[in-house]
């Protein structure tokens, strides 16, 4: 989901769809609804993608990149160590990659820590040509702050499928017509939702049986009460 953000906003897919659907297409023209490639062409230097929170998806997006022969810079300040040794990216303090990155994509926790992580100051570190995109916790960007930055040029485009006061949209983005806005799609695959139901009916049914549940995210709780020989709830 976040590569088919990335990808949407950087080359007006949705602004195409509209473009056509309304019936303005009439002729080519050169300068028909420009984007910005992730891959490099010709003898363009390579494009940079700035990841923000180095775990198992943001790994994932990095691995992804090099498809696009894209440079990855990454920050994640409980995961330097991580970065370092990676061989897909490079480590980056965080100033560094909103300064450096063409494209930044978000895939840390929300946190006190992160909340707002990305808000006016961080938009004025980032390229006028980045594009921006969230698809972890919708805090951790500054939405008004976003609005701000697409409306006056600051950046060039957003893609988003969280949202700060989901589902709720701060005025004004969905007047943003550079930002590609989702109702949070991000495990919307057949796949998916059918793997999310089948877990929760596992942890479900272990719990009825007195065994602890399979993706327990408090087992501290259960050993405290399975210790106690208290029936679990």
């Amino acid at each position: 989901m976040a590569w088919a953000l990335l990808l949407a906003a950087s080359r007006n897919i949705v602004s195409g769809d509209r473009y056509m659907r309304g019936g303005h297409y009439k002729l080519w023209g050169p300068n028909l609804l420009l984007g910005e490639d992730a891959s490099p062409g010709g003898d363009e230097r390579r494009k940079v993608l700035g990841v923000i929170g180095f775990g198992r998806i943001g790994q994932a997006v990095a691995r992804r990149a090099q498809g696009f022969d894209m440079d990855v810079l990454a920050y994640d300040p409980y995961a330097r160590d991580q970065i370092e040794a990676d061989e897909q990216a490079q480590w980056a303090d965080f100033e560094a990659l909103l300064e450096s990155s063409d494209f930044i994509t978000i895939h840390t926790l929300l946190s006190e820590e992160t909340r707002h992580l990305i808000d006016a100051a961080a938009f004025e570190k980032m390229k006028r040509s980045a594009y921006i995109v969230n698809a972890a916790r919708g805090p951790i960007i500054d939405e008004a702050a976003l609005v701000e930055a697409l409306n006056s040029g600051q950046i060039a485009g957003a893609g988003l499928d969280v949202y700060e006061r989901e589902p709720e949209m701060v005025a004004g983005l969905a007047a943003c017509g550079n930002a590609v806005l989702l109702p949070h799609l991000g495990s919307a695959s057949r796949g998916t939702r059918d793997k999310m139901a089948t877990m929760a009916a596992d942890n479900v049914l272990a719990m009825l049986r007195d065994e602890k549940a399979p993706n327990c995210v408090n087992p501290e709780v259960y050993e405290t009460a399975a210790y106690a020989g208290r029936r679990v709830t």
